[in-house]
């Protein structure tokens, strides 16, 4: 189980740093969201995402292949 505080050093991506890494649409992402694979953070009027979400998202496409 994850602790609580791991997230605490986790980089924040934007939106689109997201899309880059998994090599989508900004849309894909928001259903990334819908789905719940990701988590919106908040920072003033920016939307942003964990790296450890994002990289937990890669290795489940990479292990699906």
């Amino acid at each position: 189980m994850e602790d609580a505080g791991s997230h605490f050093n986790d980089k924040l991506l934007r939106k689109w740093e997201v899309a880059d890494r998994l090599g989508c649409s900004i849309k894909t992402v928001e259903r990334e969201v819908i789905d719940g694979h990701l988590t919106r953070i908040k920072v003033r009027r920016n939307v942003c995402f964990r790296e450890s979400e994002v990289n937990k998202i890669i290795n489940r496409r990479s292990n699906d292949l």
